[in-house]
């Protein structure tokens, strides 16, 4: 699907960031400025080169499971577009993207790692 649109819809938004302003507002809240949108065409160069890094780097080598070789890739971050297009550079080589969060015990991360 997303390959679809990078090829039909190339130029048009996908992923937008609202940057974080210096200034604050009375209460000491954050202002945030308008979207910066990055294109499908952008993400998908950037994605590509990603998962081309990934690999070259040897970040997700092949481990054995259920009889299957696998590729994966943690992700430990916030919801932001890095996160979506870590997630497409994986697809783009056949890598499973495996999230973590702030919530998980580091039982559950040593678990999932194991």
């Amino acid at each position: 699907m997303f390959k679809r649109n990078v090829s039909e819809r190339g130029d048009e938004p996908y992923l937008g960031t609202r940057p974080q302003l210096a200034e604050l507002s009375a209460r000491g809240k954050a202002i945030y400025g308008p979207y910066e949108w990055k294109t499908y065409n952008e993400v998908n160069t950037l994605a590509m080169n990603f998962a081309k890094g990934m690999m070259i780097k040897g970040l997700c080598p092949e481990t054995e499971g259920e009889g299957k070789m696998w590729r994966f890739v943690g992700i430990w971050a916030k919801n932001r577009w890095e996160w979506t297009n870590t997630l497409l550079a994986g697809m783009h080589v056949g890598v499973t993207t495996v999230g973590f969060y702030d919530a998980q015990s580091q039982e559950q991360v040593d678990f999932i790692i194991k």
